[in-house]
């Protein structure tokens, strides 16, 4: 259903900055950040994680491509980490392209993930998702991931 491949200098050039904002946006919505700290918290987690751009070390990048039209579908950023005295691959971001949601690029997206970390000898895929993203969180769970930690919160005086 889709192939996937290295992400050009282009294409990064512009999903870095769309990637940065939403999850500045994700920080300040799930987290309570305030608009302005949750922006400098992604600027200063993406200029962690890839210090490189595109080629930054340990950091995969990758663009999803429908497999019969060569529709550009999405993205994918994942990394090989050390967790607990293993190496694991971690999953920073999946995004399928709004006009291309709906139609089963994100699961097609994950599987294709399989195959990637499993070639490089990994049998565990760890990630992270926000609360309040319901649609993604339902994904992964119908793919065979479990919630490991929930965090929780709540606001007690309205923000005016």
């Amino acid at each position: 259903m889709i192939t996937l491949r290295p992400m050009t200098g282009d294409e990064f050039e512009g999903w870095s900055g769309r990637a940065r904002d939403a999850y500045a946006e994700d920080v300040r919505v799930e987290l309570g950040y305030t608009a302005e700290a949750a922006r400098e918290k992604s600027r200063r987690d993406f200029a962690s994680l890839l210090p490189d751009g595109v080629s930054s070390p340990g950091q995969t990048m990758l663009t999803a491509e429908d497999a019969d039209s060569g529709e550009l579908v999405g993205y994918l950023w994942f990394g090989v980490r050390d967790y607990g005295g293993q190496r694991i691959g971690f999953v920073w971001q999946v995004e399928v392209l709004e006009a291309a949601r709906g139609r089963g690029y994100g699961r097609a997206i994950m599987t294709a993930l399989e195959e990637q970390v499993t070639s490089r000898g990994i049998d565990r895929i760890d990630l992270n998702v926000f609360g309040g993203n319901n649609v993604a969180r339902a994904l992964y769970r119908s793919l065979g991931y479990r919630e490991t930690h929930v965090g929780m919160t709540k606001q007690l005086f309205s923000e005016s």
